[in-house]
Parts: C-alpha cells; sequence; structure tokens
C-alpha cells in the first residue's frame, strides 16, 4: 500500500501541483519543471512545485486543475510517477446498472467492493448505462465517501480502469450494453477486463482446441436442427440443451429416453415442467417450436452425484489479485433442490463449503479432497489463460465444476458476465465474500496504474 495523501485546493495559481520535497524525491519527480498530470482518462500539463511548509500528507492542485481534471477531493489517493505520466489514483470504475434509478436502488449494496476500502484507496465509481455520456466523456454515478462511508453522487470523468457486474445477456438491454461497454474498451483499452463476454459456445470450442482441457469438457455442439439432439440421445440416452448466454438455470432442458418415447424436462420461471414426446413428429415439433437455431447447445448429460434427490456439483470463485495472478478465492458445494434438473441456487438448492462437500458427501479423505482441490484449481486456472489466448480480458470468473460417479472431473460452464460470489453468503462464509470482492479491486487497481 502506498502512501496516502488529501486534494487540497490551491486557488492563488493556475496549472501547478505542490507537495512536500521529500515525497517530490521518494516519487522521483524531483527537479522537474513539469509533469504531465492524469486522473482517469484525462492529462494535463502542470508545473510541478516543492514546498517544505507543506503537509507531507498534502497534495495541492490549482483550481483549474482539478476542474479540468474532474478530480473530486474526498478519496484518498496515491500517486505513481511513470513517466512522462504522474497518475493520481487509482480511479476505478464499476459498471453496475441499466439506468440510473436502478443504480440509486442498488448502491447501497455495492458497499461490499469498498468494505475493505484501506487496503484499496484511490476513488471508486459506481455507474449505469444511462449514466454514460460518450459526447462529453462524463459519467453520472456515484463515488464512495470513504471518510463519510457514503456514496456520493455526481457526474464525474471516465475512470482509468473499470468492470462490468452487469447481467445485461438475454435482456432488451443487450445492444445498449455491447455498444456502451464497447465505447469504453475504446478508450480504456485493456484496462477493462471481464470483456468482451462469452457464451458457452465461444467457450466450448476455444477449450477443446487444448486437449488438457479438452479431456475435461462434455460432447457439446451447436444447435441446428431436432435431429442433433435426436442423435445425441442415440448415442449418450440423456442430453442437455442449455441457451449459450443463459445463467441461473433458466430455459435449460433436460431430455432423455423413457418408456419408448423421449422425457423432458424444462427449467423456467423458477419451475420445472415435463413433458413426454411419443414419437419423432412430437419430438421434432416440440424443439422446433421452442429453440432458436445457433442460440442453444447440446450437451451430454454428465452423471452427477445425487444424494437426496439433489444433484451436486461445485463453483469455484477464481480471480486476479493485485500481482496478476490467479487465486482460487474459494470453492463450494452446490445441492440442487430435490429432483430439479439445474443445480443453481435460484432453483432452490442450498450451498456449503466445496472441501466439506468433497469430504462429507463424496467421502473422501482430508488428503484426497485437498488433492482434489488442487486439481480443480490447476484446471480451473488452465481455463482461464486458455480464455485470454481466444482475447478475453479475464479477472474475475465462476467456474461450475463436477465429479461424476467415476470421480472424473468436468468443467461444465465458465461465467465472466457477473460470476457474483454470493454462494459464498449463502455457505455462510462471508471472509470469503469479502476477499473475493477486495480481489476485484486490488486487480482493478493494478490496471488503473498501481500494481503490487
Amino acid at each position: 500500500m502506498g502512501m496516502r495523501y488529501a486534494v487540497r485546493l490551491d486557488s492563488n495559481s493556475t496549472g501547478r501541483f505542490t507537495i512536500h520535497p521529500s515525497h517530490a524525491i521518494e516519487l522521483g519527480i524531483h527537479g522537474q519543471e513539469q509533469v504531465a498530470l492524469r486522473f482517469g482518462t484525462k492529462v494535463e500539463h502542470v508545473r510541478l512545485c516543492t514546498n517544505d511548509d507543506v503537509n507531507p500528507f498534502d497534495i495541492w492542485l490549482s483550481k483549474d486543475t482539478c476542474s479540468f481534471l474532474r478530480l473530486p477531493r474526498f478519496p484518498a489517493y496515491e500517486l505513481r510517477w511513470q513517466e512522462p505520466e504522474l497518475i493520481i489514483g487509482p480511479y476505478m470504475g464499476i459498471l453496475a446498472a441499466t439506468t440510473h434509478r436502478q443504480l440509486y436502488q442498488r448502491v447501497r449494496k455495492l458497499h461490499s467492493f469498498v468494505s475493505k476500502y484501506k487496503q484499496i484507496g484511490g476513488a471508486v465509481l459506481v455507474f449505469s448505462l444511462e449514466g454514460v455520456n460518450r459526447q462529453h466523456q462524463t459519467i453520472r454515478g456515484f463515488l464512495y465517501h470513504p471518510y463519510q462511508k457514503r456514496w456520493v453522487e455526481g457526474v464525474y470523468g471516465y475512470p482509468s480502469a473499470m468492470f462490468s457486474i452487469l447481467e445485461a445477456s438475454m435482456t432488451k438491454d443487450w445492444e445498449k450494453f455491447t455498444e456502451i461497454v464497447n465505447h469504453l474498451h475504446q478508450e480504456l483499452g485493456d484496462r477493462l477486463f471481464n470483456f468482451p463476454v462469452f457464451d458457452k459456445w465461444e467457450m466450448h470450442s476455444w477449450l477443446s482446441k487444448y486437449p488438457q482441457i479438452a479431456k475435461h469438457l462434455p460432447m457439446t455442439i451447436l444447435y441446428q436442427h431436432p435431429q442433433q439432439i435426436y442423435d445425441a440421445l442415440l448415442r449418450y440416452n440423456r442430453v442437455y440443451i442449455k441457451p449459450i448466454l443463459g445463467r441461473l438455470g433458466m430455459g435449460v432442458l433436460k431430455a432423455e429416453w423413457e418408456n419408448g418415447g423421449v422425457r423432458v424436462k424444462l427449467r423456467n420461471r423458477q419451475r420445472n415442467r415435463k413433458f413426454f414426446l411419443r414419437n419423432y413428429e412430437e419430438f421434432v415439433t416440440f424443439f422446433r417450436d421452442r429453440l432458436t437455431v445457433g442460440q442453444y447447445i447440446i450437451q451430454n448429460a454428465v452423471r452427477l452425484t445425487v444424494r437426496d434427490g439433489r444433484i451436486i456439483d461445485f463453483r469455484l470463485i477464481l480471480v486476479k489479485d493485485q500481482a496478476g495472478e490467479w487465486q482460487n478465492a474459494g470453492l463450494f458445494g452446490r445441492y440442487g433442490a430435490k429432483q430439479s434438473i439445474v443445480s443453481n441456487i435460484t432453483a432452490g438448492g442450498f450451498a456449503e463449503n466445496g472441501v466439506k462437500t468433497l469430504r462429507k458427501t463424496l467421502r473422501l479423505s482430508n488428503d484426497e479432497a485437498n488433492d482434489c482441490l488442487q486439481s480443480m484449481t490447476d484446471l480451473a486456472i488452465d481455463a482461464a489463460k486458455a480464455m485470454e489466448d481466444y482475447g478475453i480480458h479475464c479477472g474475475n470468473l465462476g467456474l461450475d465444476l463436477a465429479l461424476d460417479r467415476s470421480d472424473k472431473l468436468w468443467i461444465l460452464e465458465i461465467n465472466n458476465q457477473n460470476p457474483d460470489h454470493y454462494i459464498a453468503l449463502l455457505a455462510g462464509d462471508k471472509a470469503t465474500y469479502h476477499q473475493a470482492r477486495l480481489y476485484n479491486m486490488q486487480y482493478c487497481k493494478r490496471l488503473a496504474g498501481f500494481p503490487l
């Protein structure tokens, strides 16, 4: 953690930056007559002055410079000399809502991102799609006030780095989300992480190119015609059909042979529905009417462990830290609702510590459970690095993993749109939840120009 400074307003000058000489020496800027001062995406050339009478924990900025940079004075800032620029920051953004009204209703729930502010520092902005003004390159949103512990509404400049927690896929806002985030990516470049959003088919298509990962992937094809589902059933007896951009188990179908026909279970609107297709004609009509070509994948159903009618899989929280290294922030066992076709907590399931699940439910010894945890972590990191090779800037991922009844490890899904780590809270693990949030912010801090 670097030195933290308070910003003071210098009303008696223009274009001037003043700092205590000892800190100018420490930063490596002593003797510079002029520096390019950066805050977010704004840069202004200012005269550098040193003054022994200045409080060592203060920096003084001319009023015109503060105004040009749109620099709020209430955060606790760090300084970093990255020649030829002196960066004030970190300045980090979180896209958290579609409209400003939604953001206003949600902003207090975003406190988990700043609960460990002392380990982060700088300016933290939460904003909505609606709040982005591309013409003026400003954002209407809420900036965290670390001393008053509240969010301050205002119009601010673009941040230095950002990430999104907005779940826009499968909504009417997807096109707007793509447009705005593409614009922000043009402005910030690789300082925007978890972008672009990838779907299930992209994930499988790319990861299948890596032999050490491909063996952990279920058979997966992109839906074009009901005959593909029929052929997959002939080969595997049981298949899943999933929307490529779906989340939380929504829109998932499970098909399997039963009594000379095909039994289909559908998860929709928090309910499990069942259909029985007696012949091929009913089969084709059913899927043709419900599925959109190119928007679903067909997968063989991994035979998951079942306990008391609940299917069991795992969620692994994989995040980058301030050093840019991948960390397994936590593993959680997920138990689906009884007789449900999905394990999602929102569908009526529950969660617990993943190692506990390995020991208790899968009856592994302590050593076996720890070895399994390491194998899951290694596979998750390999998959994350492979997705980055594909061109996705990852930093916050949720991997759905499973062990089948032969103890083979599978990757079921990787979520980079908003892998909300709320599952940790549901498992009673507040520490892991807040640590994962801290990792998110520390990686964003790194991208904003303040590496470890």
